[in-house]
């Protein structure tokens, strides 16, 4: 299965998240407009989900690795499979609460108690902390708080938006919320947002 170990880049690790240079994007035949909703002409089920439309990307592993890119689906499959960001494998801890690590500045607007605690950031398993805080260069900065989490529910997503009718977005990047039971037919999702519950401080 892609993503068991951490993928190594000229003798350094590689979190299983970011894009390599291998990992173009693959709009397949394309997208457009079918029923007012933004849709891939080949779609198929695994192209939508939480009434979302996500950007696809092929899957390699081959460099070079871009360290500032996400790469979509893998991002998808850490967020709501509790899979670890740096090697792919599981997060969950043996008390069955998904292991994170967050950065330090992220962390002091999680603990805040006005607003939901959201992350873009995947989970992280205790195995992978080291490498992460070693490797990382925003870790290494602002430093890192390790947690464990009871759930993480999806919440919002970052995504570029279109005009109906125009297969150009017009606004890239945008937080949208979720809503509940609903659809946002106008979105191409990047990364999904998860709101946490339950998280605690544990060492590092």
């Amino acid at each position: 299965m892609e993503g068991r170990f951490p993928a190594v880049w000229r003798g350094l690790p590689v979190p299983w998240v970011v894009r390599w240079g291998s990992d173009l994007a693959d709009p397949g035949p394309g997208i457009g407009w079918h029923g007012g909703r933004l849709s891939y002409r080949d779609e198929v089920p695994g192209d939508r989900r939480f009434g979302v439309l996500w950007y696809r990307d092929l899957t390699g592993l081959r460099g070079p690795p871009q360290f500032a890119a996400i790469h979509t689906r893998r991002h998808l499959a850490a967020m709501t499979g509790r899979r670890c960001q740096v090697c792919g494998g599981t997060a969950v801890g043996a008390d069955g609460r998904i292991r994170w690590l967050i950065p330090r500045d992220e962390w002091d607007r999680l603990a805040r108690p006005a607003g939901p605690a959201w992350t873009a950031t995947p989970p992280c398993c205790r195995a992978c902390r080291p490498i992460a805080l070693r490797h990382c260069p925003h870790l290494r900065s602002v430093g890192a708080v390790a947690a464990s989490v009871a759930r993480a529910r999806p919440a919002a997503v970052y995504g570029d938006l279109y005009e109906p009718g125009r297969l150009a977005p017009c606004r890239v990047n945008l937080l949208v919320p979720l809503p509940a039971g609903g659809d946002l037919p106008r979105l191409l999702g990047k990364m999904l947002v998860v709101e946490l519950d339950d998280a605690r401080i544990i060492p590092t």
